[in-house]
């Protein structure tokens, strides 16, 4: 399971929250966090690094320590994070991972992996979308930072777009990217490994 480290991960207390009981069910379950370069109130010491962040809230929801490592390298961006994953993807072929993203992020995060990673390795790369709090779910339209959330979805995703090679057609056609969404989803998803446990 991957968490992405960035200034977001200070509000997602249900994504926490399903990790954790997903790793108690899964005990064999890993979750990596890959940290992004210090803003400055980390580098001021104000606040801690979103990777230690993390950390800690899976910590105190009673994942064990020794499950969740923060990786030591620092990305500049989501695309050299999803690189060094994709190296330790090919040198580990029997290996599968989980993104953790924001709901409405998951066509952004989905079009990066499949620009950035070569298709035999994207391929088992999935996606768990989750709002970052119960209270969210299905109200986004009830509350400013819901709307902000669902603009921020949809300009992350035109943002990666004009970031890559590939057509933007699916970006206008739902049934195509909800297609593609929902096969990245089903790559890795928790019932999916669950599913394939004796």
């Amino acid at each position: 399971m991957i968490f992405f480290g960035d200034t977001n991960s200070y509000h997602r207390s249900a994504q926490y929250d399903a990790a954790a009981e997903l790793w108690r069910s899964r005990k064999d379950l890993k979750i990596v966090v890959l940290d992004g370069q210090p803003p400055v109130p980390v580098q001021l010491g104000v606040m801690p690094a979103s990777g230690e962040f993390i950390r800690r809230q899976l910590i105190d929801r009673d994942v064990a320590a020794s499950a969740v490592e923060v990786v030591s390298e620092r990305f500049r961006d989501e695309r050299a994070a999803a690189r060094w994953l994709g190296k330790e993807l090919a040198k580990n072929p029997s290996l599968r991972v989980m993104i953790v993203v924001d709901e409405y992020q998951s066509g952004r995060v989905a079009r990066l992996i499949d620009a950035v990673l070569p298709s035999e390795i994207a391929a088992r790369v999935g996606l768990w979308p989750l709002p970052p709090s119960k209270a969210e779910c299905g109200d986004w339209f009830r509350s400013r930072d819901g709307v902000k959330r669902l603009v921020n979805g949809w300009q992350g995703l035109l943002a990666a777009a004009l970031a890559d090679d590939r057509a933007p057609d699916d970006l206008w056609e739902a049934d195509r990217l909800m297609k593609a969404l929902e096969r990245r989803i089903a790559a890795a998803s928790p019932t999916a490994e669950r599913e394939k446990s004796p």
